[in-house]
């Protein structure tokens, strides 16, 4: 079955809409803190395939959409708060992964993503918004404490909080709605 784009695109709106609240990866809880700050130094890369199936994952399970009510003359604006508790379907897994997958082969424009940690608690961010066309990176700090990676810019006063879960995954849980994977450089995807 062949899914349009424009289909696909308004699919991906609405799921945009929804702050997810696990992206359900695998935690490994026996790593030593110096291990895993061993672990992280180098060039980690976007994972479409993980990302793909840490999206299809939390679409299931416990989950809260928050939705603006109607304006009222006078009034603040009004938000309504609904929670759910999805349960597992391993067809619809099958689907929702297989559509994240062929969104992100289809979006040719998308930006490859990569961040290479430095041992001083240091990095750098690149994104290649075209193949060959390398797009200028932004300096971060991070720290590592326990399976919380925290990377900071302080030049822009932002700070972004990572899950790095089993030291072969680092997570950004429901970023723009959509949980992002990266992986070593030199690791495969399964």
């Amino acid at each position: 079955m062949k899914t349009s784009p424009f289909i696909l695109g308004l699919v991906i709106a609405a799921l945009l809409a929804t702050q997810f609240v696990a992206p359900g990866l695998a935690e490994d809880t026996s790593a030593a803190p110096a291990a895993s700050r061993t672990a992280l130094v180098g060039k980690w890369v976007l994972d479409p395939e993980a990302t793909a199936d840490a999206y299809a994952r939390a679409q299931f399970g416990p989950r809260q959409q928050v939705t603006a009510l109607p304006a009222k003359a006078g009034q603040p604006r009004a938000y309504q708060t609904n929670f759910t508790n999805k349960p597992f379907n391993p067809r619809e897994y099958e689907q929702f992964k297989a559509a994240a997958l062929e969104g992100f082969r289809a979006n040719t424009n998308a930006p490859a993503t990569a961040m290479t940690f430095a041992a001083d608690g240091t990095g750098t961010r690149e994104e290649q918004i075209r193949p060959g066309a390398a797009a200028p990176g932004g300096a971060f700090q991070w720290d590592l404490k326990g399976h919380n990676l925290n990377i900071s810019n302080p030049a822009k006063g932002s700070t972004l909080q990572l899950q790095f879960t089993n030291q072969t995954q680092l997570c950004i849980p429901g970023y723009r709605g959509m949980p992002l994977v990266f992986r070593p450089e030199k690791a495969r995807s399964k």
